[in-house]
C-alpha cells in the first residue's frame, strides 16, 4: 500500500512538473514542439533540400543588400549624413557633433534621432573607421537579425512550412531589401521588436524563466530604436500578457522578471525622459549625457481626428508607396505593386492577397478560441497587428519607412496564407503565386542593380549628393586658407551637408545647428550661405547651384522648388562673379568660382 501511495505520488509529481503547454501547432511533432527551433536546424543538417534552400536565402540576402551599397542609393540621405557625423565625431573626439558626450539621445537639426543605430556604427567605426559602409552596413546587420529571428518566430507561432515562406518574403520584397540598405535609426526598431516577440513566444511555449529575462532585456533594448517602438510595444505586451495570463501560459514571476529587466535596461531612455519634460535638469553621469535633446522629437505625432475614409488611405499606402521614392516607388511599390482593376476600383495582388491572409489569420484565431478553447497564436498576431498600426491615428505624416514594423506582420499574414494553401492541397495556386513574386523579385533586381533605379531617381527626396560630393572633395589642406561659400537656396539643410563633407570638428561648432538654410552662418572658413556682394580681395571659393538643373534637390514638391528658383534669382552674387571674369567650372550641377585662385 505505501509503495502504491508513494507510486501515486511520483506520478503527480511528475504530472505537475511537466505542465503542459498546450500543442498549438497542428503540423509539427511532439518532438519538434519540445526542441524548438533546433529541430529545424537538425532538419537543416539532414536534409540536402532544406540546406541549399536556406543557403540561396543567405545568398541572394547579401547580394541584395551589399552590391553597391555604398553607392546605390548615390550620395546620403540627410538624416544618413546626421548618424553618419554624429559617428564620426563620437569614433574621432568622444562626442556628437555638437560636442555633447555620448548622448542616450541625438539631437538633429530640430528634430532628433535615437541611438541604438548611432552606437552600433560607432563601434564599427572605432574598429574598421568611419565609412559610408561600415555606416549602411549595420542596417544589413539589423536585416540579417530579422531575417533569421523572424523566421524562427514564424517557425516557433505556425509552423517549419510559414517558417520557409517567411524566410522567403522577407528576402525578396522591395520594402525589406531597400530598407536594409539606407541608414535610418528607425532601421532598428523592426528587428528588435521581432527579437522581442521570438523570445516572448519561447517564453509562452516552453514556461522558462530565462526567457523572460531575455525578452526582457530586448523589450528595454527596443525602447533606443526609435521613437514609435515607445507607442507600439507596451500596447502589445499588454495584450499578450493579459491573454497569457488567461490561458496560464506566464507566471506573475515572469513577468516580475521580465518587468525588472526591461526597466534596468531602459533607465537612461527614462532619465532622459525625465529631462524632456523638465522634471529633471540636463545631467552626466560619467560621459553619458542627459540632455533634452529634441523635444521636438514628439512634434512628430500629433492627434488627428481621421475618418474611416483616411483609415483606409493610409492602409493603402503602407500596403503600396508614398511619395518617399528612396524606399517605394510607384513602380514596384513595397510588395511588388501589380494592379488589378475592378470597375472603378483597383488593388494590387499583393494588397489581395494580404487581406485574404488577414481573413485566413482572423478566422482561425475565432476557431481556436471559441471551438477548440485553445492557446491561439493568430490571435497574437492579431494583437501585433492592432499594436503596430494603432499609432497611424496620432501620426501627423505617414512615412512608410518608419513605420517599418507592420511589414513582419505583412510578412507573416503572406506566408501563413501560403502554408495553409499548401496543407489544403491548393498547389497550383501556390506554384503560380510564387512565380509571380519570383518574376518581379527578377524584375526589380535587375531595376535596381542595372543602374535605372539611379537613372529615374535623379530628384529623390532630401538628398542632395551633387553638394555631398563637392564638399567632400574641399576636404583637403589646399582649400585651407580659402574662404568657402555654400549656396544653400537650394538645397535642404545645406549646412549640415557641407559641415559633414567637409568634416567640420565639433570644437568649430559653437551652437546648436537648427534651422541652418534660415540665414548666413560661419564655422571656421566654411560659410552657410552666399553674400550679396563680392569682396574681390578675398581669396574664395563660392558653390553656387545651378537653378536650371534638375536633379538631385531635396524636394519633388513645384511649388517649394519654385521657391528656392525665386530665392536664387534674387541673388546677383553670381552675376558680380561673371562679370569680374572669375574662372569657374561646372560639376555635379554647381557653379564652382574660385576667386584669387593661389594654388
Amino acid at each position: 500500500m505505501a509503495k502504491s501511495k508513494k507510486s501515486t505520488r511520483q506520478a503527480e509529481k511528475n504530472q505537475d512538473n511537466s505542465k503542459p503547454q498546450e500543442n498549438i501547432k497542428s503540423d509539427i511533432t511532439q518532438d519538434e514542439e519540445l526542441k524548438g527551433f533546433s529541430a529545424v536546424k537538425k532538419s537543416i543538417s539532414e536534409n540536402k533540400l532544406y540546406w541549399m534552400y536556406f543557403s540561396l536565402i543567405g545568398i541572394i540576402f547579401l547580394l541584395t543588400r551589399l552590391v553597391q551599397i555604398t553607392v546605390l542609393p548615390k550620395g546620403l540621405h540627410i538624416d544618413e549624413i546626421s548618424m553618419g557625423y554624429n559617428t564620426w565625431t563620437l569614433s574621432e573626439f568622444g562626442t556628437d557633433r555638437y560636442g555633447v558626450s555620448f548622448p542616450v539621445y541625438f539631437n538633429n537639426a530640430g528634430s532628433g534621432q535615437s541611438s541604438l543605430y548611432v552606437y552600433i556604427a560607432f563601434l564599427l567605426s572605432k574598429i574598421f573607421g568611419y565609412s559610408v559602409f561600415t555606416l549602411r552596413v549595420v542596417s544589413v546587420i539589423f536585416g540579417s537579425l530579422l531575417l533569421i529571428f523572424g523566421t524562427k518566430t514564424a517557425y516557433e507561432m505556425f509552423g517549419v512550412k510559414c517558417a520557409v515562406i517567411t524566410a522567403a518574403v522577407i528576402d525578396i520584397m522591395p520594402f525589406f531589401i531597400m530598407s536594409e540598405r539606407w541608414a535610418f535609426d528607425c532601421n532598428a526598431m523592426l528587428p528588435m521588436f521581432v527579437m522581442f516577440l521570438y523570445f516572448f513566444v519561447r517564453l509562452i511555449k516552453t514556461g522558462k524563466n530565462k526567457y523572460a529575462l531575455i525578452s526582457g532585456v530586448m523589450f528595454g533594448m527596443s525602447m533606443y530604436s526609435y521613437i514609435l517602438a515607445v507607442l507600439m510595444m507596451p500596447v502589445f505586451l499588454v495584450l499578450a500578457l493579459i491573454y497569457a495570463f488567461i490561458k496560464k501560459k506566464i507566471t506573475l514571476k515572469q513577468t516580475g522578471l521580465m518587468f525588472i529587466c526591461a526597466v534596468l535596461v531602459s533607465v537612461p531612455i527614462i532619465l532622459y525622459l525625465f529631462v524632456v519634460i523638465g522634471v529633471l535638469p540636463e545631467f552626466k553621469i560619467g560621459s553619458i549625457s542627459f540632455t533634452s535633446a529634441s523635444a521636438g522629437r514628439a512634434s512628430e505625432i500629433v492627434w488627428q481626428s481621421l475618418s474611416f475614409k483616411d483609415i483606409i488611405k493610409n492602409i493603402t499606402t503602407l500596403t503600396s508607396y508614398d511619395k518617399y521614392d528612396f524606399m517605394a516607388d510607384d513602380k514596384y511599390g513595397v510588395f511588388y505593386n501589380n494592379v488589378l482593376h475592378f470597375f472603378e476600383y483597383k488593388a494590387s495582388v499583393s494588397q489581395i492577397l494580404l487581406f485574404v491572409g488577414f481573413v485566413f489569420m482572423l478566422c482561425t484565431a475565432v476557431y481556436n478560441i471559441v471551438k477548440k478553447k485553445s492557446f491561439s497564436f493568430e490571435l497574437m498576431m492579431m494583437f501585433y497587428l492592432i499594436a503596430v498600426m494603432y499609432p497611424m491615428l496620432f501620426l501627423k505624416q505617414l512615412a512608410i519607412y518608419r513605420y517599418n514594423a507592420v511589414y513582419f506582420a505583412f510578412a507573416l499574414l503572406l506566408s501563413y496564407m501560403f502554408a495553409r494553401l499548401w496543407e489544403h492541397k491548393q498547389y497550383v495556386i501556390c506554384i503560380f503565386t510564387a512565380i509571380f513574386y519570383l518574376a518581379n523579385f527578377g524584375g526589380y533586381a535587375y531595376y535596381l542593380f542595372s543602374g535605372n533605379f539611379t537613372e529615374e531617381n535623379k530628384a529623390l527626396a532630401y538628398f542632395d549628393y551633387d553638394l555631398l560630393e563637392l564638399c567632400e572633395n574641399f576636404r583637403n589642406d589646399e582649400y585651407a586658407d580659402s574662404q568657402i561659400y555654400v549656396d544653400y537656396t537650394a538645397s535642404y539643410n545645406a549646412g549640415l551637408i557641407t559641415l559633414y563633407g567637409l568634416r567640420v570638428e565639433p570644437s568649430v561648432i559653437q551652437n546648436e545647428v537648427e534651422n541652418i538654410d534660415s540665414k548666413i552662418m560661419t564655422y571656421g572658413n566654411i560659410h552657410i550661405g552666399i553674400p550679396e556682394t563680392v569682396d574681390q580681395a578675398e581669396r574664395a571659393v563660392y558653390v553656387i547651384r545651378d537653378i536650371n538643373a534638375e536633379t538631385s534637390y531635396y524636394t519633388t514638391n513645384e511649388a517649394q522648388m519654385e521657391l528656392y528658383k525665386t530665392l536664387a534669382k534674387n541673388n546677383n552674387t553670381k552675376e558680380q562673379l561673371l562679370e569680374l571674369n572669375t574662372p569657374y567650372e561646372i560639376k555635379n550641377n554647381y557653379y564652382i568660382f574660385t576667386l584669387n585662385d593661389q594654388r
